[in-house]
């Protein structure tokens, strides 16, 4: 399969996997054979992740499936060997319902890639519903990055990723408890620390608009004014397209509404609008819940 081929499979996976999770599992079930150059291991396997660690919770298929890729001719292990010891120690993680034995089998592991794996399996028993087990493996992979880590450390990307997910998982839900909200404030306050350090400017002002969304969701509306002012701030600094505005500014308006500012309200949910109309066309799908919020 070409390069481009295999880039447009993996980016619809992507694209379908919130929406039917089920299918785009078992398309990946049925296309290991695809995966006929080095290069594409590594994405598949974080796909493979994704979908049925945080969406199914299926860990035992998911680790069946990446351990698979090790018999695929453009297996190299020095090159994958521990981008599937880490997923599959993930998902192995959330599998196991001792807690002692499963902490005990990263003990193999290096710092980096430690943080890596609690990292991934918090966002992973985030998205199956088991925030009692997520929100301590989230406080260990974070406790253990404060031990130190070398500037560009791979693990700070994994710690944002998790971050940012839990947070989305956890505003999703119709109903929270104050461990859960405390949880997704942490997760998204985390997306933000370690965008900063792993990410471009791009992934640290979304990092801000998650943040706010979440203060909002925990109704602490005037935090969440502050986050998503940081992320028009980032945005403008960077001369970001009207996509990226259109979001700082629609959450600063839904902010400024639940914070009980009208003024506010007006001024920032006109500027969205404006943003909203330079959105290109095949882009302005994507807009549709903020636009419903304004609405609303």
């Amino acid at each position: 399969m070409s390069t481009h081929d295999f880039n447009a499979f993996i980016e619809s996976a992507w694209n379908d996997h919130a929406d039917d999770p089920k299918a785009v599992a078992a398309r990946l079930q049925s296309s290991t054979q695809l995966i006929n150059a080095a290069e594409y291991v590594a994405p598949f396997a974080r796909i493979t992740t994704h979908v049925f660690g945080e969406h199914l919770g299926r860990w035992s298929e998911g680790i069946t499936l990446l351990q698979s890729l090790r018999s695929l001719s453009a297996w190299d292990v020095t090159a994958h060997g521990g981008v599937i010891d880490r997923n599959v120690a993930a998902l192995r993680f959330c599998d196991t319902s001792d807690q002692a034995t499963a902490s005990a089998a990263l003990q193999t592991f290096s710092l980096e890639d430690k943080i890596s794996v609690l990292a991934t399996a918090a966002a992973c028993l985030a998205g199956a519903g088991q925030s009692d087990r997520a929100a301590p493996t989230l406080d260990a992979a974070i406790e253990l990055a404060d031990t130190g880590l070398k500037d560009g450390s791979p693990a700070f990307r994994a710690l944002a990723i998790a971050g940012n997910n839990i947070a989305g998982t956890l505003e999703e839900l119709p109903a929270r408890d104050a461990a859960q909200t405390a949880m997704m404030l942490k997760a998204a306050n985390a997306g933000v620390r370690f965008w900063t350090l792993a990410g471009t400017w791009l992934e640290t002002e979304r990092a801000y608009y998650r943040l706010a969304n979440s203060l909002i969701a925990a109704n602490q509306p005037a935090e969440a004014i502050e986050a998503a002012t940081r992320c028009i701030d980032i945005c403008e600094k960077n001369t970001a397209p009207a996509f990226e505005k259109f979001f700082g500014h629609a959450m600063k308006a839904i902010a400024a509404r639940a914070a009980g500012k009208p003024v506010e309200f007006d001024a920032a949910r006109m500027t969205a609008m404006a943003q909203y109309e330079a959105v290109p066309d095949d882009e302005k799908s994507w807009c549709k819940r903020e636009l419903d919020l304004l609405a609303a």
